[in-house]
């Protein structure tokens, strides 16, 4: 019998949820998806904007929720 000895690095485990969570927020438009662009310059700058828009999403979210204590 071989006893087969798996490692579990708790700390990358978290790190990589992030990542693929971040992923999984990215596919959701469209234009990064299919890549209609051919330029990688637009398709990077792309990225930039809808990590912009996910961040400016989250701000809104939470600061509707601190407007609802004061």
């Amino acid at each position: 019998n071989v006893e087969t000895e798996y490692y579990f690095d708790e700390k990358l485990y978290k790190r990589r949820f992030k990542i693929e969570k971040a992923n999984a927020w990215l596919d959701s438009f469209k234009a990064l998806l299919v890549r209609f662009e051919t330029l990688n310059i637009t398709w990077i700058n792309l990225h930039y904007l809808a990590l912009s828009i996910l961040f400016l999403r989250k701000i809104k979210v939470q600061t509707a929720f601190i407007k609802k204590f004061q």
